[in-house]
């Protein structure tokens, strides 16, 4: 049998020799095929690439799919990797055939891992119950609800893929049991009657573009080396604390700024205290007529000097207090520094000079 293989299409490879934490079977994505070879993405499990050996002997599968008629057929052989490889920082390896393709007989087809909400008709119930999907395939699907169905029982299931493609299937219950980690909802399992051609080649076309975007997300090597370091930290707690550790970022961010204004308004004020001519006339003809230093001016710069540094501790001490590992702000210190300086010199001319 010949076969054509585009690249982006979904394979699902079982290691004959090897088992990796008890899995031996994984789903990846073509890349290339040539004479009796072809090159698929390496597998993906726990965030990690599956570290094959040249070669080791695999047992590759595959879809034939015919969109008009609504055909779905899986096909198998028996192959050998033959070359490890890096291209474009993806790890690939490529695969030998050593065996004729057969086609095979499937309970189920390419099973997608798909957390959605979707709604559940029951046959007898005019009103919908609104479900969870946990995974979908062309025979059928898995949901949990608060609500129970029985087994047998008749079911129409509205599978969203997208917002605006919602395909309606009638299925039969096969079993809806408690789970394990909340006693008030139920799994269900379900099986699809015969489905007619054109939602059957709809549901194709979503199950392998959806898993073919999975895939592709978790490829690359780049995104393989900081996975690890990045999804195992966002819990929902630590998602929580790196939300609120943002917010204090942006507080912080926010007083620092108005107390930087108060310092160039401190020193405009400094400005306006010096001594000055007191007529226009006496600039004009170059006189020397002064007055003294201000002493409103000067009491209203040590004020907000005295201001600006309690604040300058105050934000201080809270980063301090803030961060684990007793963050100082070099910006703050300079501002404590600098409050002080401006009152000095405001004091200094206000004893000195003032009149």
């Amino acid at each position: 049998m010949s076969t054509k293989f585009k690249t982006g299409d979904t394979i699902e490879i079982e290691f004959l020799e090897t088992a990796f934490e008890d899995e031996r079977v994984f789903k990846t994505l073509l890349e290339d095929s040539g004479d009796n070879t072809i090159l698929v993405h390496c597998p993906i499990m726990n965030g990690r690439v599956v570290l094959s050996q040249v070669g080791e002997r695999v047992k590759v599968s595959f879809s034939e799919i015919e969109e008009a008629l609504g055909k779905y057929d899986i096909y198998t052989y028996k192959g050998k990797i033959v070359e490890r490889k890096t291209v474009d920082n993806i790890a690939m390896i490529r695969i030998e055939q050593l065996s004729e393709i057969e086609k095979v007989q499937r309970r189920d087809y390419f099973r997608l891992n798909y957390v959605k909400s979707m709604q559940v008709v029951k046959d007898d119930m005019i009103k919908s119950v609104e479900v969870t999907s946990k995974d979908v395939s062309i025979g059928g699907m898995r949901f949990i609800s608060e609500e129970k169905f029985e087994p047998n029982e008749i079911i129409v299931c509205h599978v969203k893929f997208e917002e605006k493609e919602v395909v309606s299937v009638r299925g039969r219950v096969i079993d809806s049991e408690r789970t394990d980690l909340n006693r008030l909802e139920y799994q269900t399992r379900v099986k699809f009657d015969e489905v007619p051609s054109d939602k059957k080649s709809i549901m194709i076309r979503y199950i392998n573009l959806i898993q073919s975007r999975m895939l592709k997300q978790a490829a690359g090597e780049k995104y393989q080396e900081n996975i690890d370091s990045v999804l195992p930290q966002f819990s929902s707690e630590k998602l929580e604390n790196y939300k609120d550790d943002m917010g204090f970022r942006m507080r912080m961010g926010y007083a620092k700024g108005v107390i930087m204004l108060m310092h160039i308004l401190n020193v405009a004020i400094h400005f306006f205290a010096r001594p000055h001519n007191n007529y226009p006339a006496s600039q004009l003809l170059n006189i020397e007529q002064t007055g003294g230093w201000s002493p409103q001016f000067l009491q209203i710069g040590m004020g907000i000097s005295i201001v600006l540094a309690i604040a300058s501790v105050i934000c201080s001490f809270v980063i301090y207090v803030h961060y684990a590992y007793k963050r100082i702000d070099k910006l703050l210190l300079f501002s404590i520094a600098f409050a002080i300086l401006m009152f000095g010199i405001n004091l200094y001319q206000f004893i000195v000079f003032a009149q």
